[in-house]
Protein backbone atom coordinates (compact mmCIF):
# COMPACT_ATOMS: atom_id res chain seq x y z
CA UNK A 1 0.00 0.00 0.00
CA UNK A 2 3.00 2.30 0.68
CA UNK A 3 5.01 1.66 -2.37
CA UNK A 4 1.87 1.99 -4.57
CA UNK A 5 0.88 5.54 -2.54
CA UNK A 6 4.62 6.43 -3.12
CA UNK A 7 4.68 5.08 -6.69
CA UNK A 8 1.45 7.74 -7.45
CA UNK A 9 3.52 10.83 -5.85
CA UNK A 10 7.07 10.15 -7.67
CA UNK A 11 5.09 9.83 -10.88
CA UNK A 12 3.07 13.01 -10.39
CA UNK A 13 6.13 14.64 -9.66
CA UNK A 14 7.76 12.97 -12.91
CA UNK A 15 4.62 14.04 -15.08
CA UNK A 16 4.42 17.99 -13.80
CA UNK A 17 7.84 18.56 -12.12
CA UNK A 18 8.91 20.43 -14.96
CA UNK A 19 6.70 23.04 -14.01
CA UNK A 20 8.79 24.27 -11.48
CA UNK A 21 11.29 26.25 -13.62
CA UNK A 22 8.47 28.02 -14.98
CA UNK A 23 7.54 31.87 -14.40
CA UNK A 24 4.34 33.12 -13.47
CA UNK A 25 1.98 33.10 -16.32
CA UNK A 26 -1.78 34.53 -17.49
CA UNK A 27 -3.67 35.64 -14.72
CA UNK A 28 -1.12 34.33 -12.23
CA UNK A 29 0.38 38.43 -12.61
CA UNK A 30 -3.04 39.61 -11.43
CA UNK A 31 -4.05 37.27 -8.61
CA UNK A 32 -0.11 36.80 -7.64
CA UNK A 33 2.00 39.48 -8.42
CA UNK A 34 0.20 42.42 -8.90
CA UNK A 35 -2.22 41.79 -6.14
CA UNK A 36 -1.83 44.15 -2.73
CA UNK A 37 -3.82 41.66 -0.63
CA UNK A 38 -1.96 38.67 -0.55
CA UNK A 39 0.89 40.74 0.16
CA UNK A 40 -0.20 41.14 4.39
CA UNK A 41 -2.50 39.58 6.79
CA UNK A 42 -4.74 42.19 7.59
CA UNK A 43 -6.60 41.72 3.88
CA UNK A 44 -8.07 38.29 5.62
CA UNK A 45 -11.01 39.76 6.69
CA UNK A 46 -11.76 41.01 3.18
CA UNK A 47 -11.39 37.69 1.38
CA UNK A 48 -14.38 36.39 3.57
CA UNK A 49 -16.31 39.88 2.70
CA UNK A 50 -15.20 41.03 -0.90
CA UNK A 51 -15.91 39.25 -3.90
CA UNK A 52 -12.51 37.98 -5.94
CA UNK A 53 -13.11 41.39 -8.42
CA UNK A 54 -12.50 43.32 -5.44
CA UNK A 55 -9.46 41.41 -3.72
CA UNK A 56 -7.35 41.20 -6.57
CA UNK A 57 -5.77 44.24 -9.08
CA UNK A 58 -8.10 42.28 -11.64
CA UNK A 59 -11.13 44.58 -11.05
CA UNK A 60 -14.20 43.78 -12.79
CA UNK A 61 -14.59 40.28 -14.40
CA UNK A 62 -14.80 37.99 -11.38
CA UNK A 63 -17.72 39.86 -10.24
CA UNK A 64 -19.79 36.48 -8.91
CA UNK A 65 -16.49 34.65 -7.63
CA UNK A 66 -16.48 34.63 -3.79
CA UNK A 67 -13.04 32.15 -3.13
CA UNK A 68 -11.50 33.03 0.25
CA UNK A 69 -9.44 29.87 0.87
CA UNK A 70 -8.18 30.13 -3.22
CA UNK A 71 -6.69 33.95 -1.77
CA UNK A 72 -5.70 32.35 1.57
CA UNK A 73 -3.26 30.00 -0.16
CA UNK A 74 -1.59 32.74 -2.31
CA UNK A 75 -0.70 34.92 1.14
CA UNK A 76 0.63 31.67 2.59
CA UNK A 77 2.91 31.01 -0.22
CA UNK A 78 3.73 35.07 -0.40
CA UNK A 79 4.29 34.89 2.98
CA UNK A 80 6.98 32.20 3.26
CA UNK A 81 8.82 32.46 -0.29
CA UNK A 82 8.02 35.53 -1.34
CA UNK A 83 7.24 36.18 -5.04
CA UNK A 84 9.45 33.07 -6.51
CA UNK A 85 7.05 30.97 -8.57
CA UNK A 86 9.02 27.81 -7.59
CA UNK A 87 7.73 27.49 -4.14
CA UNK A 88 4.07 28.23 -5.75
CA UNK A 89 4.22 25.60 -8.63
CA UNK A 90 5.83 23.41 -6.19
CA UNK A 91 2.62 24.36 -3.84
CA UNK A 92 0.02 23.00 -6.82
CA UNK A 93 2.13 19.97 -7.71
CA UNK A 94 1.97 18.85 -4.46
CA UNK A 95 -1.37 19.45 -3.94
CA UNK A 96 -2.06 17.40 -7.40
CA UNK A 97 -0.23 14.26 -5.60
CA UNK A 98 -2.21 14.63 -2.28
CA UNK A 99 -5.50 14.51 -4.77
CA UNK A 100 -4.35 11.88 -6.91
CA UNK A 101 -3.44 9.80 -3.27
CA UNK A 102 -6.97 10.79 -2.04
CA UNK A 103 -8.51 9.73 -5.67
CA UNK A 104 -6.71 6.35 -5.10
CA UNK A 105 -8.63 6.44 -1.39
CA UNK A 106 -11.62 7.13 -2.99
CA UNK A 107 -12.12 4.35 -5.79
CA UNK A 108 -10.63 2.21 -2.85
CA UNK A 109 -13.95 3.22 -0.73
CA UNK A 110 -16.33 1.71 -3.76
CA UNK A 111 -14.54 -1.50 -4.98
CA UNK A 112 -12.53 -3.11 -2.59
CA UNK A 113 -9.47 -4.30 -5.29
CA UNK A 114 -5.87 -2.19 -4.88
CA UNK A 115 -5.34 -2.65 -8.49
CA UNK A 116 -8.32 -0.89 -9.70
CA UNK A 117 -7.96 1.67 -7.03
CA UNK A 118 -4.34 2.30 -8.32
CA UNK A 119 -4.96 2.57 -12.08
CA UNK A 120 -7.71 4.65 -11.35
CA UNK A 121 -5.53 6.91 -9.21
CA UNK A 122 -2.85 6.27 -12.29
CA UNK A 123 -4.96 7.56 -14.61
CA UNK A 124 -6.19 10.63 -12.50
CA UNK A 125 -2.77 11.39 -11.72
CA UNK A 126 -1.10 11.58 -15.74
CA UNK A 127 -3.89 12.49 -17.44
CA UNK A 128 -3.17 15.67 -19.46
CA UNK A 129 -6.41 17.45 -18.49
CA UNK A 130 -4.99 18.52 -15.60
CA UNK A 131 -2.28 20.23 -17.21
CA UNK A 132 -3.54 23.91 -16.94
CA UNK A 133 -4.96 23.10 -13.16
CA UNK A 134 -1.40 22.30 -11.69
CA UNK A 135 0.89 24.11 -14.30
CA UNK A 136 -0.56 27.96 -14.26
CA UNK A 137 -0.64 28.91 -10.46
CA UNK A 138 -3.71 30.67 -10.93
CA UNK A 139 -5.70 27.46 -11.23
CA UNK A 140 -5.47 26.17 -8.04
CA UNK A 141 -8.49 27.16 -7.13
CA UNK A 142 -9.63 23.86 -8.98
CA UNK A 143 -6.90 21.37 -7.06
CA UNK A 144 -7.87 22.75 -3.60
CA UNK A 145 -11.65 22.40 -4.51
CA UNK A 146 -10.41 18.56 -5.50
CA UNK A 147 -8.91 18.02 -2.31
CA UNK A 148 -11.18 19.40 -0.16
CA UNK A 149 -14.38 18.18 -1.57
CA UNK A 150 -12.98 14.13 -1.90
CA UNK A 151 -11.67 14.86 1.67
CA UNK A 152 -14.89 16.14 2.91
CA UNK A 153 -16.44 12.84 1.42
CA UNK A 154 -13.95 9.99 2.61
CA UNK A 155 -14.53 11.50 6.18
CA UNK A 156 -18.58 11.20 5.10
CA UNK A 157 -17.84 7.90 4.14
CA UNK A 158 -15.79 6.83 6.83
CA UNK A 159 -18.68 8.06 10.06
CA UNK A 160 -21.65 6.67 7.73
CA UNK A 161 -19.61 3.08 6.87
CA UNK A 162 -18.11 3.16 11.01
CA UNK A 163 -20.48 1.08 13.80
CA UNK A 164 -19.69 3.52 15.98
CA UNK A 165 -21.09 6.69 13.86
CA UNK A 166 -17.89 8.52 15.58
CA UNK A 167 -19.11 12.34 15.09
CA UNK A 168 -15.57 13.62 14.72
CA UNK A 169 -15.41 11.87 11.10
CA UNK A 170 -18.61 13.57 10.61
CA UNK A 171 -17.74 17.15 11.87
CA UNK A 172 -14.32 16.88 10.27
CA UNK A 173 -16.22 16.57 6.79
CA UNK A 174 -18.57 19.23 6.86
CA UNK A 175 -15.67 21.87 7.84
CA UNK A 176 -13.81 20.34 4.88
CA UNK A 177 -16.85 20.68 2.58
CA UNK A 178 -16.98 24.36 4.11
CA UNK A 179 -13.49 24.77 2.68
CA UNK A 180 -14.64 23.47 -0.24
CA UNK A 181 -16.94 25.57 -0.73
CA UNK A 182 -14.80 28.87 -0.07
CA UNK A 183 -12.34 27.57 -2.72
CA UNK A 184 -14.77 27.02 -5.61
CA UNK A 185 -18.46 27.12 -6.15
CA UNK A 186 -18.32 23.71 -7.60
CA UNK A 187 -18.01 22.12 -4.24
CA UNK A 188 -21.68 22.85 -4.21
CA UNK A 189 -22.38 19.57 -6.23
CA UNK A 190 -20.84 17.69 -2.94
CA UNK A 191 -24.35 18.40 -1.06
CA UNK A 192 -26.42 15.72 -3.41
CA UNK A 193 -23.52 13.35 -3.83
Amino acid sequence: KIFLIVSLGILGFLAYGNALSNTFVWDDQVFIVDNPVIRHVKFIPDFFTKRLSENSAWGRGFDSYYRPVFLLSFLFDYHLWGLQPFWFHLHNILLHIFCTILVFYFAKTFWDDWRFSYLSALLFCLHPIHTEAVTAVFNRMDILVSVLSLGAFLLFAEFIGSQKKDALFYFLSLILFGFALFAKELAAMLLPV
